[in-house]
C-alpha cells in the first residue's frame, strides 16, 4: 500500500486506518491514560490501638426492653379481642341472632 497524493495540494497522504487500527489505537491511548493516573494507597499502620468499647447494658437499655414488653403485650391482648369479637359476630350472624331488613 503506498501513499497516495492529494489532488489539492499534491502532497503525499497516509491511507486510512481501518476499523481494527481505530480499535488498537484507543486501546492504546486509554492504556497510556491509565499509567498516568496509576493511583496507589498508602498502607498506614496504626500507631495507637483502636480504643474498644465496652458494651454493658445499662439501665436505658432495660428500660427500652420493659416498655416493650409491656406495649408488646398489649397488642396482644387487644388483637385476641378483635379475633375473637369477629368470631362471635360471625357466628351470630349465622345463628340469625341480627335480623337486618326483616
Amino acid at each position: 500500500m503506498g501513499h497516495f497524493r492529494s489532488p489539492l495540494t499534491n502532497y503525499p497522504t497516509m491511507p486510512q486506518k481501518t476499523k481494527k487500527e481505530k480499535i488498537i489505537a484507543e486501546y492504546r491511548r486509554r492504556l497510556q491514560m491509565l499509567q498516568k493516573h496509576e493511583v496507589t494507597v498508602p498502607r498506614v499502620s496504626p500507631s495507637q490501638p483502636l480504643p474498644t468499647r465496652n458494651v454493658t447494658p445499662q439501665e436505658n437499655d432495660f428500660l427500652i426492653i420493659s416498655y416493650f414488653k409491656s406495649d408488646f403485650t398489649k397488642s396482644l391482648i387487644l388483637i385476641a379481642a378483635v379475633i375473637a369479637l369477629e368470631i362471635s359476630l360471625y357466628f351470630a350472624n349465622i345463628n340469625n341472632y341480627f335480623k337486618l331488613g326483616r
